[in-house]
């Protein structure tokens, strides 16, 4: 399964979004972008240092080209303003468990996933982790500072190993400046998310904790009826906006159902059609 994901408020364009109780829409899309180059950059440092290590002969050959003509933000840009792009960024390669950014963090770079998962989350002032979004494939993040000038509003984090193309700010905003036509992809992408906004307010209101808790795993699943949660259980319990312990209630009233059945992290849906019902 792919998403893309558009983030509302949380430092990312993109599709699905899930915040603490008010939950984003997920949209399921069958594109998946091709890999770039395998020599990557290492991610060790914070990006400011980063920045100083690239090499300007090699960065064009390391970023996927058609990666970047792939995102919606990016889609009505001619083939010279791509090629900038192309010259100006740069691949990054991340462990699991390794931060990319943390709220608060100045912000210089916007992210495009080329391969693996990360999550976008945000801590409680009592150190509670709520997941944001999973950026997989393809997904743009990271944007919102270079239109309001603001710090990161979350932490990014890969939840396996994983490579993204860092595009810095300034470019884009020239293009921006020199083609303000091409805003209009943005306001395209506000207008989404504000949708996606009324999604998750009705979410919100209408749907209790196992509505909530169908609904993410529908979501996961996409197309599949086996599937493996590429979440740990206190991540899914961040999205669905609840305690681990009332989502794992719901989960076992699923399989005690016969609507769902669980091996480990391995999922398999034995009544999509209840399921759905339950997330409505």
């Amino acid at each position: 399964m792919r998403v893309v994901g558009v983030l509302f408020g949380a430092d990312g364009i993109g599709s699905r979004r899930d915040r603490g109780d008010t939950m984003f829409h997920v949209s399921p899309i069958g594109h998946r972008a091709p890999d770039p180059d395998p020599t990557v950059t290492n991610f060790a440092v914070a990006p400011s240092r980063l920045a100083s290590r690239r090499h300007p002969d090699t960065i064009g050959r390391m970023v996927p080209r058609e990666l970047l003509v792939s995102v919606e933000m990016f889609s009505s840009l001619n083939s010279d303003e791509v090629d900038r792009l192309v010259e100006e960024a740069r691949v990054i390669s991340l462990e699991r468990n390794q931060v990319l950014f943390r709220e608060g963090d100045e912000a210089h770079n916007l992210y495009v996933v080329v391969n693996g998962r990360l999550a976008m989350s945000r801590a409680s002032f009592d150190k509670r982790e709520s997941v944001l979004a999973l950026m997989e494939p393809g997904d743009l993040f990271g944007e919102m500072p270079m239109f309001d000038h603001r710090a990161r509003s979350a932490d990014a984090k890969a939840l396996e190993t994983s490579r993204v193309v860092e595009v810095p700010y300034e470019p884009l905003r020239d293009l921006y400046h020199s083609r303000p036509e091409l805003l209009w992809e943005v306001v395209s992408l506000l207008a989404n998310r504000l949708r996606s906004m009324d999604d998750a307010l009705a979410d919100t209101m209408f749907l209790d904790v196992a509505g909530r808790t169908a609904k993410r795993l529908l979501e996961l699943a996409g197309d599949k009826d086996s599937f493996q949660l590429p979440i740990t259980q206190e991540e899914l319990a961040g999205m669905v906006g609840a305690s681990r312990e009332r989502v794992n209630k719901a989960i076992s009233s699923f399989i005690r159902l016969h609507w769902l059945e669980q091996t480990d992290r391995t999922y398999r849906i034995l009544d999509r059609a209840a399921l759905t019902q339950r997330s409505r």
